[in-house]
């Protein structure tokens, strides 16, 4: 299977909350000369591969500062709770 992304780089794993084999991938990625932030959960499958899923987000650049913003905002709303 060809790789979407032109260029990808992992830079942490993020063990998913009550599975063994679940993990969340933070990447710096790029697509036809535009460089994104990709969040997407992988799993492993039966055979020992990993996959990813179609949950994710890949978030530009330009736009990451704002949004981690209200990833904070939402983690004080949720503080209580997590």
């Amino acid at each position: 299977m060809a790789n979407f992304w032109d260029t990808e780089q992992e830079h942490a794993r993020v063990p998913k909350k009550g599975t063994k084999a679940s993990y969340y991938s933070f990447k710096v990625v790029s697509k036809d000369g535009r460089d994104y932030v990709d969040v997407r959960e992988h799993y492993t499958k039966a055979d020992g591969t990993e996959q990813h899923t179609s949950k994710g987000i890949s978030i530009k650049f330009q736009d990451f500062a704002e949004v981690m913003t209200a990833f904070r905002d939402m983690h004080e709303v949720l503080r209580d709770k997590l």
